[in-house]
C-alpha cells in the first residue's frame, strides 16, 4: 500500500538502546571527571608511576566482576568505577611519558596509540553487538 510506513528491522537480531541504557551511558561517562580530579591530587602526593600502578591495578579490579551475572545497578557501578581509573591513569601516562621519552618517540607513540584507539572505535560497532 501507498504511504504504509515501514518499521526498522534488524537481520541479526541486534537490541535497540533504551532511555535506561543512556542513563547508564550517561553515568559512566560522568566517571572521567572523579578520575581526572582524584589523579590531579595523586600524581603530585604520591608520584607518577605510584599514580599509574594504583589507576592500572584499581582498573584490573574493577574488570573481571563485568563478566558475571550480576545487576544492572551493580553493572553500572563497576563500569564507572573502572572508567574512573582508567581516564586516571591515561592522564598520568601522559604526564609520565613527557618526562622520560624523547620527543620524537613520544610523538610516533602516541600518535599510533591515537590511531589504534581511533580504529577500535571504528570497528567496535560492527563487533559488538548492542
Amino acid at each position: 500500500t501507498e504511504g504504509a510506513k515501514i518499521e526498522p528491522s534488524c537481520s541479526v537480531e541486534c537490541k535497540y538502546l533504551t532511555s535506561a541504557d543512556y542513563k547508564d551511558l550517561l553515568w559512566t561517562t560522568m566517571a572521567e571527571f572523579p578520575g581526572l580530579f582524584v589523579i590531579l591530587l595523586a600524581v603530585d602526593r604520591i608520584g607518577r608511576k605510584k599514580s599509574m600502578a594504583l589507576c592500572f591495578f584499581g582498573f584490573s579490579l574493577c574488570i573481571p566482576p563485568l563478566v558475571a551475572c550480576i545487576g544492572r545497578t551493580a553493572l553500572t557501578i563497576f563500569i564507572f568505577i573502572a572508567r574512573a581509573f582508567i581516564t586516571g591513569g591515561y592522564q598520568a601516562t601522559i604526564v609520565y611519558t613527557t618526562e622520560v621519552f624523547p620527543t620524537e618517540n613520544r610523538a610516533l607513540a602516541m600518535g599510533i596509540s591515537s590511531g589504534m584507539s581511533r580504529l577500535g572505535a571504528l570497528i567496535t560497532p560492527f563487533v559488538a553487538q548492542v
